[in-house]
């Protein structure tokens, strides 16, 4: 059973080889081990194939799905699908879905399964043509996404799979807390909630478009109120 089902585009093929080997090895170790079916990717080698049983049966039974959003997804009829029944069988507001975004991709042009999540940005804007493009390996801002998109997923797969309890251990912190009149009753939510809004509030800081601050301040704003309701 697969952790992470990669769903792309097979223009970004060559770009989410490379970001495949990166994620597995930093997911590898946070998590503390290898697995040898860490992720699963197609690794088909033409954009028209029909959809195979093994992608139906990879879906089914993946704890998290990691889409490459980028011009080459949103026309690929392959990847909406491979969306769609994902955020089917675990829901919208999982919180198992990941968007890498390749490129600039405005909310309302986004498939409604992501729309509201917010997204890894790997991509950069040149300041004077204005055009967009992904970010390499070698830039800084790339190893510093990827940071936080593997220690979210790892905080997601820990929740999937939780540590086994030792017979006997003494009660943890955490079952003490849930106790406790406003003690944390959902920990590794609250973690994955916090660690967001640190690098949400992080990417506002940057932004200089109007519309995009406007969405992420609405996106500040839910996570606050959730996080003063745990």
């Amino acid at each position: 059973m697969p952790d992470l089902f990669l769903s792309y585009a097979h223009v970004d093929k060559h770009w989410v080889d490379t970001f495949a080997a990166l994620l597995e090895q930093r997911v590898n170790q946070y998590v503390g081990r290898a697995k040898p079916d860490r992720l699963w990717k197609d690794n088909r080698f033409s954009g028209n194939t029909a959809i195979s049983p093994e992608i139906d049966a990879q879906l089914a039974q993946a704890h998290c799905l990691v889409s490459f959003i980028s011009p080459g997804y949103l026309a690929s009829e392959w990847c909406i699908y491979e969306l769609a029944t994902f955020s089917t069988r675990v829901g919208a507001n999982s919180g198992r879905i990941f968007c890498v975004e390749l490129d600039h991709i405005p909310p309302e042009h986004k498939p409604a399964a992501v729309a509201p999540i917010l997204g890894y940005r790997f991509w950069w804007q040149d300041t004077q043509s204005k055009r967009t493009y992904p970010l390499t390996a070698s830039q800084p801002d790339f190893e510093n996404r990827l940071i936080d998109l593997a220690k979210d997923i790892t905080v997601m797969l820990q929740k999937e799979s939780p540590a086994p309890t030792i017979a006997n251990a003494p009660p943890s912190s955490t079952s003490l807390d849930k106790g406790r009149p406003g003690g944390v009753s959902s920990p590794t939510r609250r973690n994955l909630l916090q660690t967001k809004l640190e690098r949400l509030q992080a990417q506002y800081d940057l932004e200089t478009r109007v519309e995009e601050q406007m969405r992420m301040e609405k996106l500040i704003a839910d996570i606050q109120a959730t996080l003063q309701h745990l």
